[in-house]
């Protein structure tokens, strides 16, 4: 292992015709022991190669930089000047010409391998943090097959949850090889508020309207007629008391575009 962190950087080609800002990892050595090969040394030896201007080795021959694949422009081949199979190959690139392939074939060469790992640390605290994400997340996910018992006293279920599996111990029956459970009714009566005043003010609303339009409200009298025949609805009298009261405002519904069913109510 090793230490680095992250570099801005600008690189420049020789003539500075062109530059480019990348961002790269520190390291002691790039490429290990392998060293920066000077093209000139053999340009004469391929004809193809005597009037390329690659650029001068500096005395100490190692590789400051690699440029990576996410650095694609800077690959770009411009041109390219090519020779026969099995020769060099010049390429011209935004940062100068360089060279690809083979030296030399009567040079004798040392097969150089390299081989680099890197790994990325992140601050334990980070580390412990997502090991304790991930546990939580299985804790739920196997929450549900647990017994009944453990479930019941976690805060992953619901009330209404609760209240179905009490259902469930207190009716469940085994017979004639079938399970029987009792239906999760809901036991809590709903306390409606009383909007007496609300439905009364949809009252006079209701009889305005009716007022402006006569054959609605002939056909709106005529159902509550038959309402009143079917014992669908009654006069309430006013020594009839209740627990709790709410009103349900009714009114005509006229759909002037439907010819069956031009009024609901």
């Amino acid at each position: 292992t090793f230490d680095t962190c992250p570099i801005d950087l600008e690189l420049k080609s020789f003539n500075g015709d062109h530059s480019a800002k990348i961002t790269a990892f520190t390291t002691n050595r790039v490429t290990g022991s392998m060293s920066a090969f000077d093209w000139n040394q053999c340009i004469y030896q391929w004809p193809h190669l005597k009037h390329i201007q690659f650029p001068h080795i500096a005395q100490r021959p190692v590789v400051d930089v690699l440029i990576g694949a996410d650095c694609a422009d800077l690959h770009c081949a411009i041109a390219e000047v090519r020779g026969r199979p099995g020769e060099p190959i010049a390429r011209l690139t935004p940062l100068g010409w360089t060279c690809v392939g083979n030296p030399g074939l009567n040079r004798r060469t040392t097969p150089q391998t390299n081989f680099a790992s890197t790994y990325f640390v992140r601050d334990q605290y980070e580390i412990e943090k997502l090991n304790e994400t991930i546990k939580r997340f299985w804790e739920i996910d196997d929450a549900m097959v647990v017994k009944t018992g453990d479930l019941r006293e976690t805060n992953i279920i619901k009330y209404e949850d609760k209240l179905a599996m009490k259902t469930v111990e207190n009716t469940v029956r085994f017979a004639d090889n079938l399970y029987r459970v009792g239906i999760p009714w809901k036991d809590e009566k709903l306390v409606l508020p009383d909007n007496y005043d609300m439905a009364l003010r949809r009252l006079a609303n209701t009889e305005k309207r009716l007022k402006k339009s006569p054959d609605v409200a002939t056909a709106y009298n005529e159902i509550l007629s038959q309402y009143i025949e079917k014992g669908y609805i009654r006069k309430v009298p006013k020594d009839e008391h209740f627990k709790s009261k709410s009103y349900l405002p009714h009114f005509p519904v006229v759909r002037p575009d439907k010819e069956t069913t031009s009024r609901r109510d």
